[in-house]
């Protein structure tokens, strides 16, 4: 079933000819707890307080990310990159942080010791 924007607003599914002679819209909308169509002409939009969380999180992962970059790296345009990731990808940008170690610096050569034995 293909459906269609009415000039009014909301969906109209394309039935063909319907038992008035037209397409009827459609009126059920998904119940989801974080959407809602108040105020939205019809559409769905999230509500305040998941936006407001979603910007929080966000705001700490980039917090946490430019610190991450930075130490790292001993860089100020690794901690902007991994600052903007982790605003934009708030859930896996510090996840791949703790991953590589959260803050401790990148290891540059092999630390592995050299036997003084030679064969």
């Amino acid at each position: 079933m293909s459906e269609y924007y009415r000039p009014g607003g909301g969906l109209m599914p394309n039935l063909g000819a319907a038992a008035d002679g037209g397409a009827q819209p459609l009126t059920h909308v998904p119940a989801i707890p974080w959407l809602t169509t108040e105020d939205a002409g019809g559409f769905p939009r999230l509500k305040p307080g998941v936006v407001i969380a979603w910007y929080s999180v966000s705001l700490v992962s980039m917090g946490a990310c430019v610190y991450h970059g930075y130490k790292r790296n001993n860089s100020v345009g690794w901690a902007i990159a991994w600052g903007l990731l982790g605003g934009l990808f708030p859930i896996i940008t510090p996840i791949i942080a703790v991953a590589q170690g959260f803050g401790k610096p990148r290891v540059t050569r092999n630390r592995r010791r050299r036997s003084s034995r030679r064969s």
